[in-house]
């Protein structure tokens, strides 16, 4: 097994997701995620791939407009929270 130094510069796991949007309306989009102790995640999507997606980026306006992806004025956040149908009580909260 290589000690940690020795693992330091080079990823250790891939996380994929799988988005709903569509490469020429066939292909599901998925995005890939190299992790380990030197990557920063918001380094991985960047101008290469925006040019790929055929992406433009309005800051001004929060949109995001992709003709490969089909989106066009994606304006939505993050969901936040739980969803609705999950209900919790005081129950839920106790300690073992």
């Amino acid at each position: 097994m290589e000690n940690l130094t020795a693992m330091y510069s080079k990823l250790t796991n891939v996380v994929t997701y799988h988005t709903q949007y569509k490469v020429t309306s066939v292909v599901p989009l998925k995005l890939a995620f190299g992790l380990g102790a030197e990557v920063v995640v918001n380094a991985i999507i960047g101008l290469p791939t925006l040019k790929k997606w055929k992406a433009t980026i309005d800051v001004g306006n929060d949109e995001f407009v992709s003709k490969l992806l089909d989106l066009d004025h994606y304006r939505h956040g993050a969901d936040t929270g739980l969803p609705s149908s999950m209900k919790f009580t005081s129950q839920d909260f106790v300690r073992p």
